[in-house]
Formats: C-alpha cells, structure tokens, sequence
C-alpha cells in the first residue's frame, strides 16, 4: 500500500497583515493628519487676520464718519449767525442730570475740547469721573440737528405746540436772533414755543409777521472713549466684555432733557485732535494746536483728527512694538502702547490700525469770515 503525503497548496493566499506594515501605515496616517491640522491652523489664522484686518477698517471708517459728520455741522443754529444769539434762559430749558451749569446749553460754545491729562475741568463737574479712566481729550460739539421740522399742514408757514415733543429741546432762528425752548407744555414759570411767538423776546424772530422761522431740535454730542463696551452697573472693570475689555468710542448726547451715554465704535483706542485756529479773522487756519493749548474756541476753523483702531481679539504671538503719530509736526500727539499699557501686558498683543481726516469747521469758519470781513 503506497502512502501519500499532502503539502501545502502553493496557490494558497495569506489573509494577515505583519506588524511592520501595521506600523508603517500607522505613521503614514500620524503625518496626514498633522499635514491636515497645520493646513487648518495656517487657513484659520490667515482667516481671522483678514477678519480682524477687515473690522478695524470698518471700525476706523465709522469712527471718522461719526467724528467729522458733528465737526461739521457745529455751530449751525438755523437761520442764526452764530449761537451767541441765541436766547438760553428760558426756565424750563433744564437738562436733569447737566454735569454743570446750562454746560449743554451753551450754544455760545459750538465746539469745545477738554484735555483730562492734567485735572478733569470744572465744566465737566462729576459726570465723567466714572466714565473714563485714562487720559484723553473730550469733544464737546452743539448744534441744531437734520432737517427743519415741518409746518402745520393746515398753516404751512406756521407752528403750533402739537409739533414739539414735550420735554425736547428746539431751536428757532432768523440771521439777527433766536431762541432755544422746550416742547410741551410749560411748567412752573416756563416757556413753550407758543408763548414765546407772542413775547417781546422774540416775536415771530424777525421773519415776516405771517410766518414762524425755521425750527430745529438742538443737538449736544460729547464724545470720549470708554474704556470698555458694555458696562457693569454703568462703570467699566477688568471683568466688563468677557474680561478683555474693549475701548470704545462712545457719545454723550442729549435724548429728550437728558444726558444718555451710547457706545458707538469698539476698538477705538486713542484720538488725536489738531484744531484749526484763525489768528487773522478770515476764516482760514494759521496754526495747528492740540487741545491742551486752544485758550481761544472761538478761533476754532478746522480739525485734523487722528483715530487709533486696535482689533477687539487679540492676535497670537503678536507683540506691538510701535509708537503711533496721532498729531502732526507743529502739532505732536503721540501714542505708545508699551508706555500705556507696560511692557508684557496684553494690551500689546493687539494689532492696530491708524485713521486720520481733515475737516473744516464750516458753519464756524464762515461766521468768522462774515463777522471780520
């Protein structure tokens, strides 16, 4: 009997993988992945540069918009050649919570800047001593703001009381004269518009005996930084916005007989103003002077304003380094954030941006121009 011996099948296949090739793939996928990774990283960083690149122009935009727009229109009262003509005294022109004295109804002053560097000015009283906690400058600016507000359908050259908003502040002008009442009714001792037509004061203000003059609702902006977006119980501390405070560019502005803060822009860090100031009665700016040094406000012509933008995340690994030029030769403002905020602070991780914009006084420029020429 013949025995047979059965071998392997040498068309059989193995059906395993060996360690090496496990490892090996295993490595392989380690670096796909960090490949992947570093790719998203670099895309993700490259996305919030843009980003944040793209805010602070937007940002520095507005602010200037916000700024150069009020600058502008300071010292427009209406028909009136200038605000010093304009009656303030009436009773119930009261604004409850005035940081001085009729301060916002000063329409004697259009535009006034108030330098904290040294001491908070005696205008300013209390109001601002919870509102911002580094030196700057405050710009105050007062005017009449947008359009006429219009006639009686029934007169179209007439007012009658139902057209003032009751506790609102209006302005009412010809180029001689003009008075600032409020709307509503009168109280204790007060003055509406409609017995203001009748008084000696100001009759029809010297427009024709038919016609009442043009009438527009008063406008006082204040405007500084803040140091943070939104507040705590109204003041700003290292736990306001997330706890990575936020400057903001915010307005103080006159809302019915009240002064109310609205924030405006965040980010905005530092402003430079270089006013403008006529020394030959033309109109025309001769010299270049930053707030601490205008004695005059009446001089007042122009204004180079610089903003100083920074991102509102910071950005990692970035340190600032330089010193910013808010002013110009004859006029130096500068910034420097290692100086402001200490070498190692957070404040320098930021990346900022600078915006600068020259605008005339116009209304007050040519007032000076009439009033000299």
């Amino acid at each position: 009997m013949t025995k047979k011996t059965l071998g392997k099948n040498p068309f059989q296949v193995s059906l395993g993988i060996t360690l090496v090739e496990t490892m090996i793939t295993i490595t392989l996928s380690i670096f796909l992945v960090f490949g992947l990774l570093s790719v998203f990283g670099s895309t993700s960083r490259s996305f919030k540069i843009q980003g944040d690149y793209a805010d602070r122009q937007s940002n520095g935009t507005l602010a200037l918009r916000y700024l150069t727009n009020d600058l502008r229109l300071a010292g427009y009262f209406g028909s009136s050649t200038g605000g010093g003509n304009i009656i303030t005294t009436n009773s119930n022109n009261v604004v409850t919570n005035d940081c001085s004295v009729n301060w916002a109804i000063r329409l004697g002053e259009p535009i006034r800047g108030y330098s904290t560097a040294s001491a908070m000015h005696a205008d300013l009283g209390a109001c601002f001593a919870n509102r911002i906690a580094t030196a700057q400058t405050i710009l105050v600016l007062r005017s009449a703001a947008g359009d006429a507000i219009p006639y009686n359908i029934s007169a179209a050259t007439n007012y009658d009381v139902g057209a003032f908003t009751a506790n609102t502040l209006y302005v009412s002008s010809d180029p001689a004269k003009g008075v600032l009442f409020a709307g509503g009714a009168a109280g204790a001792n007060g003055q509406t518009f409609t017995s203001l037509k009748s008084s000696a004061l100001t009759g029809k203000v010297g427009y024709p005996s038919t016609q009442d003059a043009p009438t527009f609702p008063y406008q006082f902006n204040a405007y500084y930084i803040r140091g943070c977006s939104r507040t705590d119980n109204n003041v700003c501390s290292a736990t306001s916005d997330s706890n990575r405070p936020i400057p903001t560019l915010t307005r103080v502005t006159l809302q019915a007989n009240q002064l109310t803060d609205i924030a405006l822009v965040e980010g905005v860090e530092a402003i430079g103003y270089c006013f403008g100031i006529d020394t030959a009665n033309d109109g025309v700016a001769d010299l270049f002077l930053p707030t601490e040094q205008v004695t005059d406000w009446g001089r007042a012509v122009s204004a180079r304003v610089s903003v100083l933008v920074r991102s509102t995340t910071p950005t990692s690994g970035y340190t600032e380094q330089k010193t910013y030029q808010l002013g110009m030769a004859e006029c130096p403002i500068n910034f420097d954030p290692v100086a402001f905020y200490g070498a190692g602070n957070a404040g320098l991780n930021y990346q900022r941006m600078l915006f600068t914009q020259m605008v005339q006084l116009r209304n007050l420029a040519q007032q000076r121009k009439n009033n000299n020429g």
